[in-house]
């Protein structure tokens, strides 16, 4: 696992677009990236599809792969899992039409923690999986998806995730071998042992 030097939290604002050009092309800073409720029940897509976009300008993408968290911000007084959130559902659903790469801005730190596994999340969102979530009576969650359909959404991603890393001046093999792992990663935690 990728080891990091800096943690970057990142909304609208909060810092100067040029010090977060410096951190992310040093590619040793990690992105927990916020967005807000109010984006969410909004349905305010336009910034994060900005921010995953396939551009050589774009600083996220030139952190190269596995360089953020995703999280949602201003749901932690509500009991309900994302997935059971309607708003959450709409503004998932959005988002994925216009297809952003979510397993290359996916960090595998990630994938590691409990409720910070956004494709899966989306992924969850757009197949409507229900019921969405799966308690195992461990404390843990998993999600409830088709294994046909979490293969069509990897698949799907694959030559936007190796176009952002030629952007991010990520090496060919490298480049298949973090994807293969990103969808390792998703079965994994589609499809526990």
């Amino acid at each position: 696992m990728k080891m990091y030097s800096n943690i970057l939290y990142y909304s609208p604002g909060r810092f100067p677009a040029s010090l977060v050009l410096n951190l992310l092309s040093r590619r040793d800073t990690l992105v927990i990236y916020e967005i807000a409720r109010a984006e969410v029940e909004g349905c305010h897509t336009d910034r994060l599809l900005h921010d995953l976009r396939i551009a050589g300008d774009n600083p996220f993408a030139l952190a190269g792969p596995g360089g953020m968290i995703i999280s949602v911000t201003g749901y932690e007084d509500d009991p309900r899992e994302l997935l059971e959130i309607p708003e959450f559902i709409r503004f998932a659903r959005k988002a994925e039409e216009a297809a952003p790469c979510w397993l290359y801005f996916n960090s595998e730190i990630s994938m590691a923690l409990t409720g910070s596994r956004w494709p899966l999340t989306v992924l969850a969102a757009c197949c409507q999986v229900c019921p969405p979530v799966c308690p195992t009576g461990e404390g843990r969650v998993y999600l409830l998806i088709e294994q046909e359909k979490c293969a069509h959404f990897n698949e799907r991603q694959r030559a936007d995730y190796h176009k952002l890393c030629k952007i991010a001046g990520v090496k060919p093999r490298r480049a298949s071998r973090s994807f293969e792992a990103a969808v390792r990663a998703m079965d994994a935690a589609i499809m526990p042992d």
